[in-house]
């Protein structure tokens, strides 16, 4: 019991407090005894813990971990407003730039990993060689990923040789590149970053709980989720679509309105250092919001995208990909979104938020911090018929 004791303490603490740990998975990878896991706190988001029977006092976790460590040679190379095709837009959430970089990547034989939903509907990372497999990763996904072992399969393609079109959150990308780079700084040269402008993360266990809310609601099993339903209701609507094996379809805002409300973010997001115009990433992408305002001719309402190209390998990758879209180079400070200035701040009611949600039903919180009224429902409803009558027609 002393010795357990005397190695719990000799062993670096990865990190202080949960604002300083994005869940990035380095850590978890690295380890060379396997001594650490991923667990799940009672928000909903996975922290390494350590098994201090295996470790052995290497520090690899530690020296792995790159949040809140300071790049000052970052750089800006260029910045665009991108559309894909409208084909490929129907089948993208914004303006179908991930999908026609990846076809770059998987016809040079290469892989391509992002995130989807599985059959629970739980956001993972997944590894794909096929159009088939990386179409799964199309679409937005408002919750933080589990990357279980994705950073040391790529790490394998890596060292077969294979081009690696890695697609996350900015905190994942850095924590990738990290553990690439502690492997062997030559195998990066084959790796490509794609990061997502990001507002923050929310929680696993609320988008969880909020599912498992609307198919009680409805009675029926989850055949099809899509968070941000562009087909009806357009590329600047936030509405959820959720199709049930009983044929009902529920059209509804309350989850854009939680994740609105900042109080299911990962704590680490308040304070995420990611949030400027520089990146570690080849190329951050994300919805090009300001194009109705400053580039109206290019926003037909299917979606565009904001491109920004953070190194050479990213503006070659981007060249390749051309003659398969529309590209208008931007300022950079036109279309300057909250996520490429600063952190989100932390709201005053998040810890009465939390109190609420361990000790209230689904539905208490769906009313409160969602704005869910069951009028709402039958509005969604209404507002489909109208759109598809006047696509009809």
């Amino acid at each position: 019991m002393i010795k357990e004791k005397v190695k719990e303490e000799l062993h670096p603490i990865l990190f202080e407090n949960k604002e300083n740990c994005s869940g990035c998975s380095a850590c978890y990878s690295i380890c060379p005894k396997k001594a650490i896991s991923m667990v799940e706190d009672e928000e909903g988001f996975l922290y390494p813990e350590v098994d201090y029977t295996k470790c052995i006092h290497c520090n690899k976790c530690m020296e792995v971990c790159n949040f809140h460590k300071v790049n000052d040679s970052l750089l800006l190379v260029d910045t665009f407003a991108i559309k894909a095709s409208d084909e490929e837009r129907k089948r993208s959430q914004s303006g179908g730039l991930f999908a026609v970089i990846s076809e770059v990547i998987l016809e040079a034989g290469g892989v391509v990993y992002g995130c989807i939903f599985n059959e629970k509907f739980e956001a993972v990372h997944e590894r794909a060689d096929t159009k088939l497999g990386r179409d799964l990763m199309r679409h937005s996904k408002y919750v933080q990923s589990n990357k279980l072992d994705t950073f040391c399969q790529v790490l394998e393609d890596l060292k077969q040789g294979k081009k690696v079109l890695f697609t996350g959150t900015s905190c994942e990308v850095v924590g990738l590149i990290s553990f690439i780079e502690n492997k062997n700084l030559e195998l990066s040269k084959n790796l490509y970053c794609v990061d997502l402008i990001c507002h923050g993360v929310p929680s696993p266990l609320v988008w969880r709980d909020y599912l498992n809310w609307e198919s009680k609601k409805t009675r029926g099993k989850i055949k099809n989720v899509v968070c941000r339903n562009k087909h009806f209701f357009g590329w600047h609507s936030h509405v959820t679509t959720i199709k049930f094996s009983n044929l009902r379809t529920v059209e509804s805002m309350t989850f854009t309105e939680l994740f609105g409300s900042d109080c299911i973010l990962r704590p680490a997001c308040y304070e995420c250092p990611y949030k400027d115009i520089y990146h570690k990433s080849d190329i951050t992408m994300g919805d090009c919001w300001g194009i109705e305002k400053n580039l109206p001719s290019m926003d037909d309402n299917k979606g565009v995208s904001l491109a920004l190209v953070n190194s050479e390998k990213g503006s070659k990758l981007l060249e390749l990909a051309t003659n398969k879209l529309e590209i208008r180079q931007i300022n950079i400070r036109d279309f300057l979104q909250e996520p490429l200035k600063k952190a989100i701040t932390k709201p005053d009611n998040r810890e009465v938020f939390w109190q609420d949600y361990k000790s209230k039903d689904f539905f208490f919180i769906a009313k409160k911090y969602g704005k869910y009224k069951a009028l709402n429902d039958f509005k969604w409803k209404i507002k489909k018929y109208l759109k598809w009558n006047l696509k009809r027609y």
